[in-house]
């Protein structure tokens, strides 16, 4: 599995959203922050309209909770003016990088990078009148919906050999290690199929096992 390094895998995101829907994110160092790792970006369409600015907060600290996720300091909306524009925050926990080494990410973590990217684009594209159904404030099988289909963005070739960048001799992934990387998501897929099919029954018959009283089997690790 091998490590990527976040300051190339940050630019990975943004790019696709340039490819995809024409947002281009430009830095700012004029807005103030709460710590001074965060980045800030200015989002502008394929128009140049302005559509918000984009946080990312990515390193752990001791005041900060665990975990990973996507926020908003303010929502879409055109309740109280003609279009208020959002304030969308990335949050993550990676380890940084001692000093003068870059941080590295596993792919998973990259996963979540573009995961959580794409909950941020949601509320970046959001276009509604009222706040409390602006951006991410949807019903729950639709809040993942963006996130989970723009997580695979990562998984693109091209992407990978432009961003998953070596961090001693600066070259691109290999094209055998792409291979294998890409592969390796076939790994006990046979179980993660049945474990998502049985959950899904079991959602499915809930209702008629609360009817009748019964609760579900339980088998423990040890038996």
């Amino acid at each position: 599995n091998p490590s990527l390094q976040l300051h190339h895998l940050t630019g990975a995101p943004s790019s696709t959203a340039y490819k995809l829907f024409g947002l281009a994110f430009e830095r700012r160092s004029d807005i103030p922050v709460w710590q001074p790792d965060v980045q800030v970006f200015e989002v502008r369409a394929a128009d140049g309209s302005h559509r918000g600015l984009f946080f990312g907060d990515y390193f752990a600290r001791s005041s900060k909770h665990g975990g990973a996720w996507m926020t908003t300091l303010r929502d879409q909306e055109k309740l109280t003016g003609p279009d208020v524009r959002p304030l969308v925050l990335n949050i993550m926990n990676f380890n940084k990088g001692g000093e003068g080494q870059p941080t590295l990410l596993s792919f998973d973590d990259a996963r979540t990078l573009f995961h959580e990217f794409g909950h941020a684009l949601h509320g970046l594209l959001s276009d509604v009148t009222y706040p409390m159904v602006a951006g991410t404030s949807v019903l729950t099988d639709w809040v993942e919906l963006p996130s989970q289909l723009y997580e695979h963005w990562l998984e693109q070739p091209d992407i990978l050999r432009r961003f998953a960048i070596h961090n001693r001799t600066g070259r691109s992934i290999p094209d055998d290690l792409l291979k294998r990387l890409l592969d390796a998501r076939n790994f006990n897929r046979g179980f993660a199929t049945v474990e998502f099919v049985s959950s899904a029954l079991f959602d499915l018959d809930a209702p008629r096992l609360r009817r009748i009283n019964l609760r579900p089997l339980v088998i423990r690790s040890d038996q």
